[in-house]
C-alpha cells in the first residue's frame, strides 16, 4: 500500500485513477475529483461535523483496547510482609537466634540456602512469593527466577550483621539486605520516569507507537524483577522484618510505579496527542518526579 495518494493514467482516456494509503482505489476521475479526494485524505476541506472515513472505527478500536486493559491489567497492591520462622517472634533475640542456627547448619558464611537447594534437601520453605497473582506468564517467570537466584554471599553476611543489631559493624557488611532494598527503590524511581518519558515521546510523535509499547513492556518486566527481589531481601532482613511502616512504604512506592506505568500504557494506545496541552501536563509530571522521595 502506498504511503501517499497515488495518481495513475488510464490509457486512451482523459480520466485518471487514484489509490489512497488505505488501499482504496478510484477510477475514471477528473482533476477536480482527485483534488477533492486529496484534500479529504489530508483531513482538509471536510464539512463541519464530519471526519475522514474510518476515524470512528479506529477510535472505537482504541477505546475497546483501553477498556480491556482497564479490566484485566489494572495494578494492585501486593503484600510484601515477611513470614517469621519458628523462634523468630522476638525482634531483638529472634533474628540472631535464627541466623546462628543456620550458621551451625552450614559451614562458612553460607547462612541461607536458595529455595532450590532447600527443595532438593527436603527442607521447609518459610516463605514463597505468589506468582499466581501475576498477570502474565512472563512476569511469573521473572519472579520464579528471582526466587531461585536467592541471595549473594555478601547479602547473606549482611543479613547476619543486621541480626547482630550492632550498627557499628554494618561497615563490615558489603551488602546489607535493607540497604540493597533502598538501592532498588531508587532504581524504581528511574523506571517511573522512563514510563512518563515513553508516553511523552509517543504523544509528541518522536517515537512510533509500537516502539513506545516495547519500552513499556521492558519497564513492566523491570518493575516485576525489582518487586520480587525486594520481597526476597525483606525476608532475609532482620531490620525490615520488624519494620511494618517501612514495608508499607515500600509496597506503596511499588504500587505508585505500577500505576504510573499503567497510565502511560493506556494513554500510548491513542497515539500522537491532538491537544498540545496534554504534552505540557506530562512534562510537568516528569519534572515533579525528579523531586520525589523514595527513602524509607
Amino acid at each position: 500500500k502506498p504511503d501517499v495518494v497515488e495518481v495513475g493514467e488510464i490509457q486512451g482516456s482523459p480520466k485518471q485513477t487514484l489509490t489512497l494509503p488505505d488501499g482504496r482505489q478510484f477510477f475514471g476521475l477528473n482533476r477536480d475529483d482527485i483534488a477533492l479526494l486529496a484534500r479529504q485524505q489530508a483531513g482538509l476541506g471536510l464539512p463541519p461535523g464530519t471526519e475522514p472515513l474510518g476515524s470512528a472505527q479506529a477510535r472505537a478500536d482504541i477505546e475497546e483496547k483501553q477498556r480491556i486493559l482497564q479490566e484485566t491489567g489494572a495494578p494492585v497492591r501486593r503484600e510484601l510482609d515477611p513470614t517469621l520462622e519458628p523462634g523468630e517472634t522476638f525482634p531483638v533475640i529472634g533474628p540472631l537466634a535464627i541466623k546462628l542456627r543456620k550458621l551451625l547448619e552450614t559451614s562458612g558464611l553460607s547462612i541461607s540456602k536458595t529455595s532450590r537447594e532447600r527443595r532438593k534437601a527436603g527442607e521447609e520453605l518459610f516463605f514463597e512469593l505468589q506468582p499466581e497473582e501475576l498477570k502474565t506468564l512472563a512476569l511469573t517467570q521473572i519472579e520464579k527466577e528471582e526466587i531461585e537466584r536467592g541471595l549473594t554471599d555478601s547479602e547473606k553476611f549482611g543479613s547476619f550483621v543486621e541480626a547482630l543489631g550492632l550498627g557499628g559493624l554494618s561497615n563490615f557488611a558489603a551488602e546489607k539486605p535493607s540497604e540493597n532494598v533502598q538501592t532498588i527503590l531508587r532504581e524504581l524511581k528511574t523506571q517511573k520516569t522512563r514510563a512518563t518519558n515513553a508516553e511523552i515521546k509517543v504523544k509528541d510523535g518522536t517515537w512510533r507507537q509500537p516502539y513506545g509499547e516495547e519500552v513499556i513492556d521492558d519497564i513492566k518486566n523491570n518493575i516485576q524483577r525489582m518487586e520480587s527481589r525486594i520481597k526476597l531481601l525483606i525476608q532475609d532482613s532482620p531490620e525490615l522484618k520488624f519494620d511494618s511502616d517501612g514495608v508499607n512504604f515500600i509496597e506503596t512506592k511499588i504500587l505508585e510505579a505500577r500505576e504510573r506505568l499503567f497510565a502511560a500504557e493506556i494513554n500510548i494506545l491513542s497515539g500522537v496527542a491532538q491537544d498540545p496541552s496534554e504534552i505540557q501536563v506530562l512534562i510537568a509530571l516528569q519534572e515533579s518526579l525528579q523531586g520525589e522521595s523514595f527513602e524509607i
